[in-house]
């Protein structure tokens, strides 16, 4: 009797659903509805600043302004949010020569047409639009469109 329950436990084992994984918590400090990838959490607030005051808010937070640094990284920041908002770069030291918060040269790049252009020439902050890269006055207002907020990016620092 005691060999029948053994591999009666035995085989509702092998086809009882298996523990389903908690989702990660974010650490302390880093926003409780923050999403996760790679190591790092990106939260997206629609709040519309300036460039340079978006992120400082970031940094307030203990965090910074997000960077895509590559094309896996961009595939997910960019389904975070339809809105044009700031992510981390910018060519305001050297026109031209784009640079993460970070300060690495940027390498993967996702401009919307044969951008960036600097129009007016005052745009030097990366902005996202249309699921693309643009480049925006640090006011961010556009021609056609206006930033209307930033993600934030906490961890891997």
């Amino acid at each position: 009797m005691r060999v029948f329950a053994l591999f009666l436990a035995l085989v509702c084992s092998l086809f009882a659903a298996p523990p389903t994984a908690k989702p990660a918590k974010p650490p302390v400090g880093v926003p409780a509805d923050a999403k996760l990838f790679n190591g790092k959490w990106y939260r997206v607030y629609l709040d519309k600043l300036p460039w340079p005051a978006a992120r400082d808010k970031c940094k307030s937070l203990g965090g910074d302004l997000a960077m895509a640094p590559d094309a896996e990284t961009w595939a997910f920041v960019k389904t975070l949010t339809t809105a044009s908002v700031w992510l981390g770069a910018t060519d305001e030291k050297k026109e031209g020569v784009w640079v993460w918060v970070d300060g690495t040269p940027m390498q993967y790049a996702d401009w919307i047409g044969a951008g960036p252009d600097n129009a007016g020439g005052v745009e030097n902050y990366l902005a996202t639009h249309k699921g693309h890269w643009n480049d925006v006055a640090r006011n961010g207002k556009f021609e056609t469109f206006q930033v209307v907020g930033f993600i934030c990016e906490w961890g891997g620092r």
